[in-house]
């Protein structure tokens, strides 16, 4: 066979076989990101719920957290000096950083 036959052949064998090693889009994979305030410091003691699986966790002294969760899923982020904030995956995913507005208490 002519090598113009066999090497697009070959690139379409290689693309099938990337398309079938994908993960899928609804799978649970863990998520790690960092809360922080409107000046970028980050926010320790911060409570993470995500609102589909009821699972949560609290950040570090650095602000950062890990949960698992799917793409399609929300987060509550709640703090006592900050106000309560929901928030999708998908934004989270991107940036791997969550900003928080502070509470004005009178």
């Amino acid at each position: 066979m002519p090598l113009r036959i066999i090497f697009p052949l070959l690139c379409l064998l290689l693309l099938i076989q990337i398309e079938l090693l994908a993960q899928p889009a609804d799978s649970l994979y863990t998520l790690t990101a960092i809360v922080s305030d409107d000046f970028f410091v980050p926010v320790p003691a911060t409570h993470i719920i995500n609102l589909n699986s009821h699972k949560g966790d609290v950040t570090d002294s650095l602000g950062i957290f890990s949960l698992p969760v799917l793409f399609t899923d929300t987060l509550l982020i709640r703090n006592i000096a900050f106000r309560d904030t929901l928030i999708p995956v998908a934004e989270v995913r991107a940036n791997r950083q969550i900003r928080i507005n502070r509470r004005r208490y009178q």
